[in-house]
């Protein structure tokens, strides 16, 4: 295993802030059979001024500029198009790697396809502030397919997974707005998934995050879930097609898809009710008791309803 190449897949764009403190945590690793693809989506500060200047410190760093602006699912996909390694991982620009991360995840992968672990949250200014990210947030680590299917369960900074992955979740379909959660579909059907239950990133959150660490402490903005409705519905639509699910995944994905559009009406919904009833303890899995009652009770109502409700608690 010492002797296989890690392909590193990076995408940026506009990352000057934290582009250098990522890229010495990444060629710091203790583990140095590595290649780091890096694909910058026509950044406009000072970015490509710094990648090309690592390029010239270090000839395992292979850059290239996209003509034009793919976004971020996209630009990873042209990443990994462009990785010839046994084992990819993924790398956003703005985390901070430990230096035995690739090393650990070579060990403990064995004959799974992906791999990924626990990370510390840290601020701005590289302070951590959680030492457990599955922890703050009571990250969801995944039991079966509809767990998966019900909740982005893998961070695709932490992750690591075998090249073979890609010859079924390359090209990336329509309508995936993370392509963590797609890969992590992919592994748990071609292969399977495993967890290291150690921190071996410093996953940073800062304003400008596209997905972040939710607190599970806390209640979140009514918009925040509203859009986040909007992005799983498309997803599961996404997943209707895909043909390497069950008939009895196909049904499930098909009555997901009913749940989450049924939200955006302005009815009452007992057959959204009764699904989320029968997937009682995939919703919200990690969270309490009474935090569950409330979503099976909201589950009844529709969006037009439930902002009423939250206007009126807040």
């Amino acid at each position: 295993m010492q002797n296989n190449l890690v392909s590193i897949a990076m995408a940026t764009y506009n990352g000057e802030q934290f582009i250098a403190k990522q890229l010495d945590s990444i060629l710091a690793q203790s583990y140095k059979n590595l290649e780091i693809v890096i694909c910058d989506d026509r950044s406009s500060d000072s970015t490509p001024a710094i990648l090309k200047n690592y390029v010239m410190q270090d000839r395992r760093i292979k850059l290239f500029f996209n003509t034009e602006n793919l976004g971020l699912v996209k630009n990873f996909e042209q990443a990994l198009l462009l990785c010839s390694g046994d084992y990819i991982a993924f790398s956003d620009q703005d985390d901070l790697w430990e230096k035995e991360k690739i090393s650990s995840l070579l060990q403990e992968i064995g004959e799974f396809s992906l791999i990924h672990s626990d990370a510390s949250l840290i601020n701005t200014d590289g302070e951590i502030f959680a030492r457990s990210y599955s922890r703050y947030s009571r990250k969801i680590l995944g039991k079966d397919i509809y767990s998966y299917l019900l909740h982005n369960n893998v961070t695709g900074c932490t992750a690591l997974f075998s090249r073979k992955l890609l010859e079924h979740a390359l090209p990336f379909p329509d309508h995936i707005f993370v392509h963590d959660w797609w890969l992590t579909l992919c592994a748990y059907k071609f292969g399977g998934i495993t967890y290291v239950d150690e921190p071996l990133i410093r996953y940073r959150q800062h304003g400008r995050n596209q997905i972040g660490a939710a607190d599970a402490r806390k209640i979140h903005p009514f918009n925040a879930r509203e859009k986040a409705y909007k992005k799983t519905l498309m997803f599961m639509k996404t997943l209707m097609n895909v043909s390497f699910f069950s008939s009895q995944e196909k049904k499930f994905i098909t009555e997901a898809h009913s749940y989450f559009s049924e939200f955006f009406s302005n009815r009452l919904r007992p057959r959204s009710f009764l699904f989320h009833l029968r997937y009682f303890n995939y919703f919200n899995e990690g969270k309490p008791f009474l935090y569950k009652l409330i979503g099976l009770f909201l589950s009844f109502f529709g969006d037009k309803i439930q902002r009423l409700m939250w206007r009126y608690r807040t």
